[in-house]
């Protein structure tokens, strides 16, 4: 008995980080490079990602009264950034940007309303 619970309970523990200990993304891969994100750390991470979202990330809802920089600097280059005409609206932080690129290059921004930072 005592060597299935030494093997049981490790098992167990395997399984609940396989299941819930991987980094799960909220936006949503749609294919052939395109992806679409609702909140400003999704759309970051959209940006980000040069695997699944290699042309375009769409916003599919407006942002409003964000407190910060949303859409912070993601690891990206020659991406589209489409908001599907939505709004991207801050709380009039100081120091905060709607959208914030920093040494990155060929990006385009379409369809973007961006207010209140």
């Amino acid at each position: 008995m005592n060597k299935i619970k030494n093997t049981v309970l490790p098992l167990f523990v395997l399984v609940i980080f396989l299941v819930f200990g991987q980094k799960v993304s909220a936006y949503n891969v749609e294919g052939n490079g395109v992806c679409t994100c609702d909140s400003c750390s999704d759309c970051t991470q959209a940006l980000s990602d040069n695997t699944n979202c290699t042309s375009t990330v769409k916003l599919t809802q407006d942002i409003t009264d964000f407190s910060g920089t949303c859409i912070n600097n993601p690891n990206s280059n020659n991406k589209t950034f489409d908001c599907q005409n939505h709004t991207i609206d801050g709380d009039d932080s100081q120091w905060s940007y709607g959208i914030h690129l920093s040494g990155r290059s060929g990006n385009t921004i379409k369809n973007c309303t961006i207010s209140d930072f």
